[in-house]
């Protein structure tokens, strides 16, 4: 081979090299959505002032691509959970939240962990209470109050006043709930995905029949495993048998 076709041919080796490699780096390229790249997705909580109540429990979440969903508890004044979902705006330049909630806009200002918000004409609120606005970006563990949604496999039936629940608590590493008549307390341990319920105990009302309370403290005293995905804990026994599975309630 002549020195005039062997520079040809590397020329044109090198040429296939940058185009292989140049569609390659064009090909791992993904379109972002813009809020999905700033972070703003996620669950915000806080206790917002209330002029007639002791505070109003606030939860915000904002999910991709623009659904919000807000949920509010009157603490003190109603047990009823007050919700709206809707799609929200949200501006990079002034990192500002916007939504409408019956006809009427509501602002925020939105920083990495937390979002504030603001008064009905987008401006600051001021004063002594101005802090009492920030919602705080949370992040959902095991130690929430966890509504049962399925026993079993079976789904249970819930009034908003005195749904079957479990909550577990860092001190003392105390668990408690409302098992359908009774309530009841314990103690329990956790070690990765381990988590293991012991001395169980629960008040003596008389239950009507049907009652899912006798299956739902079995099935507690059977668990082995916990996980948690999307929002949901589901409590396995030690052949991973899922025995019972909550929906988290971030107002309590």
């Amino acid at each position: 081979m002549n020195m005039h076709k062997m520079v040809q041919k590397i020329i044109i080796t090198v040429i296939l090299l940058v185009s292989i490699a140049g569609f390659s780096s064009c090909k791992s390229v993904k379109k972002e959505n813009p809020q999905n790249a700033n972070g703003i997705e996620g669950v915000f909580i806080g206790n917002l002032p209330c002029g007639d109540c002791a505070a109003v429990r606030t939860m915000v979440k904002l999910s991709a691509p623009d659904n919000i969903e807000v949920n509010r508890l009157y603490v003190g004044k109603s047990d009823s959970l007050f919700s709206i979902t809707g799609k929200f705006n949200f501006n990079k330049e002034n990192n500002r939240i916007t939504f409408k909630e019956k006809g009427q806009l509501n602002q925020y200002i939105w920083a990495e962990n937390k979002i504030t918000q603001l008064d009905p004409n987008g401006n600051r609120i001021t004063g002594k209470f101005a802090d009492k606005y920030i919602l705080t970006r949370d992040t959902l563990n095991l130690f929430r109050y966890w509504k049962l949604m399925k026993l079993n496999g079976n789904s249970i039936k819930n009034n908003q006043q005195n749904d079957l629940h479990i909550q577990f608590r860092t001190k003392q590493n105390q668990v408690s709930g409302f098992a359908g008549c009774n309530r009841f307390n314990g103690t329990f341990s956790v070690y990765g995905n381990v988590l293991k319920i012991s001395q169980l105990g629960s008040t003596k009302m008389a239950c009507p029949n049907p009652n899912p309370e006798a299956d739902f403290l079995k099935a507690l005293n059977e668990v082995y495993y916990y996980r948690i995905q999307n929002e949901t804990l589901q409590l396995s026994s030690q052949e991973n048998n899922v025995l019972l599975e909550f929906s988290v309630n971030y107002l309590k």
